[in-house]
C-alpha cells in the first residue's frame, strides 16, 4: 500500500520565488493512508457496503455532488425512491424517513438535474390501452415538482402497450425516453420532453419517434446518448435475427442521420449467445461506448464491450477489433452496467455468476480507455463484494470525489431481494485536506486527466500550476465551489497548484500520473 504526502499551505504577498515555493511545498507535510483502487471505502454503512433486508433492491440510482444517493425500487409490484446520506444511513429529510412510496408508477430510471431536483422514468399501468412511458420530477425533499407535467408526472399516451428502457437529460432541460412499442413491427421508441413536461412537438411527430428501418423486424430501443451538436445515438435490439443488435443515430429533430455509416444504422454481432445491448455511453471524442449483456454463462461473448467511432463504423482499435470480451472460456460473469470514470476508463459492474448461482457476488471490473483490463484496480482489475447471500450490482455511478457506487441486490433464496449499495474507490482514495481554515482541497490524488478543486474563495480567482522546476505549466480562473481542471496535457510528475487572489495566494502540491 502507498503512503501520499501532501500539504496546503498559505503564501502571503509579496509571492515567493517559485523553486523555494516547491521546496516549502516538500519540508511541509501532512499523510492520508491510501486506499487501493477497487478497496471498499469504509466511510459508508459497514464496511464500505449497505445491505438492508428491510428495503427492497434497487434498479437504478444517481448521487448528488454532496455525497447522497437517490435509489429506484421496482419489485414485486412495490415502487419507491430511497435516498442515503453519504454515511449509508437514510436521509430523514427526503419523504418519509428517506423513503418515498409508493410512486404510482414503475421506475426505470433515475436522473439529477443540476438544480437537485430528481427525474424518474418509467411505465405507468393503466394508461392508454394498458401502459405507457412517464416521467416524473421531484424536488429534493421527495415531493412531487408541480411545475412539470401534471401534478408532478408526464405521460405520453400511445395505443396498445408501450415500455420505457431508458431516460437521458439533455443539457437544455429536456428529457429524453427510450422504449419500444408493442404494435405491428414493434417500433424502438423515443421520446422528447420539454423542460416543464409538456411534449417538444419539434421532435419527430409530435413528440414521439418510432422507427422500424425494415418491415416485419422487431426492433427495441434500450438506452440513448445525447451529442455535443444534439444528434442522438440510440441503442437496442433487432430481434428479426437473433444474432444482431443495432446502433442508430438520428438528428435533434428526430430524423435518421444519414451520415452515420451511409445508412443512419450500423449492426453488431456481439455472437451466438444474442447479447443484448442495454447501455450507451458517450467518451470525450464522441465515440460510443457500447455494453452488450446476456444470462448465458461460459461464453466468450457472454458480455462484452464495444467501441463505435463517430462516423459509424466500428472502432477497430478498442479492445480487439472493436470488441471487448467480458468474460472467458471458463468465466460466467452477468454484466449489467458501466461508467465511463474522469480519466477514460470503463467500470464495470454485475454479477459473477446468473441469477441461478447461489455463488453469485457482486462485482466492479475496470478497463482503459482503450479496453485493456486495468490490472491496478481491485485484484487485477477485479474486486469482489463477497457476502454470504446472492449479491449484483444492477447500475454504477462515478461521483465527482473519486467514487464508485453501485446500487444492486442481495437475495436469499426463498425470499424477496434486499437493497445493496456499495461504494469503492477510484483512484488511491485520497484527497488533499485543508490544514487551516483555507477551505482548499484537491481530489483525487495522483489525479490523471482531471484534477478537481474545491476553490473556497467568494469569488472568480486566477490558479497557476507549475511543475517541480517552478516552471509555469497551466493557467486560468475558477468559479467558486467544486470545479474541475483538465490536466490531460500535463506531463506525469509533481506540480504546485496556486489560486491568487486579491489578499493573498493558496497553494498545495498534486501529483500527476
Amino acid at each position: 500500500m502507498t503512503t501520499f504526502i501532501h500539504t496546503t499551505f498559505y503564501i502571503p504577498f509579496p509571492m515567493r520565488k517559485l523553486p523555494t515555493l516547491c521546496m516549502l511545498a516538500l519540508s511541509l507535510t501532512a499523510t492520508l493512508l491510501a486506499a487501493q483502487p477497487g478497496a471498499l471505502d469504509e466511510s459508508s454503512g459497514t464496511d464500505g457496503y449497505v445491505l438492508d433486508v428491510a428495503l427492497a433492491e434497487v434498479n437504478s440510482l444517481a448521487v448528488y455532488p454532496d455525497g447522497r444517493i437517490v435509489t429506484s425500487r421496482n419489485t414485486a409490484g412495490a415502487t419507491a425512491l430511497y435516498m442515503f446520506l453519504p454515511d449509508g444511513s437514510l436521509d430523514g429529510s427526503f419523504g418519509n424517513g428517506g423513503i418515498l412510496a409508493p410512486l404510482g408508477f414503475f421506475p426505470i430510471k433515475v436522473l439529477l438535474q443540476p438544480d437537485g431536483r430528481i427525474l424518474v422514468g418509467g411505465d405507468l399501468n393503466g394508461g392508454v390501452g394498458g401502459q405507457d412511458l412517464a416521467v416524473a420530477r421531484y424536488n429534493a425533499d421527495g415531493t412531487p415538482d408541480v411545475s412539470f407535467g401534471t401534478a408532478g408526472r408526464a405521460t405520453v399516451e400511445l395505443q396498445y402497450y408501450d415500455y420505457c428502457t431508458g431516460m437521458t437529460l439533455l443539457d437544455d432541460g429536456r428529457v429524453l425516453l427510450t422504449g419500444t412499442w408493442n404494435i405491428a413491427d414493434s417500433p424502438a421508441l423515443l421520446v422528447m420532453f420539454n423542460p416543464d413536461g409538456t411534449m417538444d412537438t419539434t421532435f419527430g411527430t409530435d413528440g414521439v419517434l418510432a422507427w422500424i428501418p425494415e418491415t416485419g423486424d422487431d426492433f427495441r430501443a434500450n438506452d440513448a446518448a445525447v451529442q455535443d451538436d444534439g444528434a442522438i445515438v440510440m441503442v437496442g435490439r433487432h430481434g428479426a435475427q437473433a444474432v444482431d443488435d443495432f446502433i442508430a443515430r438520428f438528428t435533434s429533430d428526430g430524423n435518421v442521420d444519414l451520415t452515420f455509416n451511409g445508412t443512419g444504422m450500423l449492426y453488431l454481432d456481439f455472437g451466438a449467445n444474442q447479447d443484448d445491448l442495454v447501455q450507451v455511453e458517450l467518451d470525450t471524442q464522441g465515440r460510443s461506448i457500447l455494453l452488450a449483456r446476456s444470462n448465458a454463462s461460459g461464453s466468450f461473448h457472454s458480455g462484452s464491450l464495444a467501441r463505435v467511432n463517430t462516423d459509424g463504423t466500428l472502432d477497430l482499435t478498442f479492445g480487439t477489433n472493436g470488441f471487448v470480451p467480458l468474460n472467458t472460456a471458463s468465466t460466467g460473469r452477468v454484466p449489467t452496467s458501466f461508467v465511463i470514470q474522469d480519466d477514460g476508463k470503463l467500470a464495470v459492474t454485475g454479477g459473477t455468476a446468473s441469477d441461478s448461482s447461489p455463488a453469485r457476488e457482486l462485482y466492479v471490473s475496470r478497463y482503459t480507455a482503450d479496453g485493456e483490463l486495468d490490472s491496478g484496480f481491485g485484484d487485477a482489475g477485479y474486486t469482489i463484494l463477497a457476502l454470504p447471500q446472492k449479491e449484483i450490482g444492477n447500475a454504477i455511478v462515478a461521483t465527482t470525489d473519486g467514487k464508485l457506487v453501485v446500487a444492486g441486490r442481495s437475495h436469499i433464496t426463498g425470499e424477496a431481494p434486499d437493497l445493496l449499495l456499495a461504494r469503492f474507490w477510484q483512484y488511491s482514495g485520497l484527497s488533499v485536506q485543508e490544514t487551516g481554515s483555507n477551505g482548499l482541497r484537491l481530489f483525487p490524488l495522483p489525479c490523471f486527466d482531471v484534477l478537481r478543486v474545491h476553490q473556497p474563495a467568494n469569488g472568480v480567482v486566477r490558479f497557476t500550476i507549475t511543475d517541480a522546476q517552478g516552471r509555469v505549466a497551466l493557467t486560468g480562473s475558477l468559479e467558486p465551489g467544486l470545479q474541475a481542471i483538465p490536466v490531460s496535457g500535463l506531463a506525469p510528475g509533481g506540480y504546485v497548484l496556486e489560486l491568487h487572489t486579491a489578499q493573498r495566494a493558496i497553494a498545495s502540491r498534486f501529483v500527476k500520473q
